[in-house]
């Protein structure tokens, strides 16, 4: 379960990077930045953009998610051989859960 926790976790800061990386210019400029967040919140300077739309952050989300399932299930059969087959309910559904969280990223309304 951890593989696919984690991986759900890499989701999420490449949600976070995608949309604040743009931030990045204005700190340099503004190491404290008192002036740019009084220029956001005045709206004098305009919003960074994001590096990708959203819909793109959660499809590469969901093979991320994807590919984490397909190593927890891959390292839980080479690990128990034998009681395998009784654990994977349990990773799937959680699998399916972090799938549905970042899909609702891009993809609903």
């Amino acid at each position: 379960m951890v593989v696919i926790i984690a991986a759900g976790h890499m989701c999420k800061g490449l949600a976070k990077f995608v949309s604040w990386v743009g931030f990045l210019p204005l700190s340099v400029q503004d190491p404290k930045g008192v002036d740019t967040a009084l220029g956001l919140t005045a709206k004098t300077i305009p919003q960074p953009a994001s590096l990708l739309p959203m819909s793109v952050v959660s499809a590469i989300a969901v093979l991320l998610v994807l590919a984490g399932a397909y190593f927890a299930m891959r390292e839980l059969r080479l690990t128990y051989p034998k009681t395998s087959r009784g654990y994977r309910p349990a990773l799937v559904t959680l699998a399916a859960c972090f799938v549905f969280v970042v899909f609702g990223w891009g993809y609903l309304p």
